[in-house]
């Protein structure tokens, strides 16, 4: 009978203990709460600033507008990117719309080596990128990329010269290295 008080003695302790630890638990307040998520989209730009320059980042594209045409959203971000890595890139679309297209996926796909790169931040701290990619296979294309303040989200304006007129293209942008993706250049 005494060891069965005891247990329940110390069953009832370790309860308090949980529910006063629920209690010293750290509650934020709205403003810092904002703040909080303000300094982690810092951090997180600052880190995307660093990839750009260094010329290692992957624009998952999930939205592309045509000139005149529809918008497109919803694309699958695995067949549908912008991948700059050191001195090679890719630029591919890939619409799953029944035709074929340059690259067998609906779009087309310019693979080459980059070439006049700009890299500009704005007086409200926007990021404005833009590059020239020689296509391998004959096909070459203009970037133009702009990534405002503190955000991950990216526009692409590209421009290729296998194609009539131009595209838009809506993502997030991420730092990416991969040493296994091997560009043709």
């Amino acid at each position: 009978m005494v060891a069965i008080m005891a247990v329940c003695g110390l069953c009832s302790s370790q309860a308090a203990t949980q529910s006063s630890d629920k209690k010293t638990s750290v509650q934020l307040s709205k403003e810092q709460k904002m703040r909080f998520k303000a300094d982690v989209d810092s951090v997180r730009f600052n880190e995307l600033i660093e990839a750009i320059n260094n010329r290692h980042f992957l624009m998952q594209v999930d939205g592309v507008y045509f000139g005149g045409g529809p918008t497109e959203y919803g694309l699958n971000t695995s067949t549908n990117f912008i991948l700059l890595q050191n001195d090679g890139a890719i630029v591919q679309t890939a619409f799953n719309n029944g035709h074929l297209g340059l690259n067998g996926m609906g779009g087309f796909t310019c693979s080459g080596r980059v070439g006049d790169i700009d890299v500009e931040i704005d007086k409200k701290g926007n990021v404005h990128l833009s590059f020239h990619v020689s296509g391998s296979y004959g096909g070459n294309a203009d970037v133009q990329i702009t990534v405002p303040y503190n955000s991950d989200s990216a526009t692409a304006y590209v421009t290729p010269t296998f194609h009539r007129g131009s595209l838009t293209m809506y993502g997030e942008i991420i730092p990416f290295d991969d040493p296994s993706i091997h560009i043709s250049k």
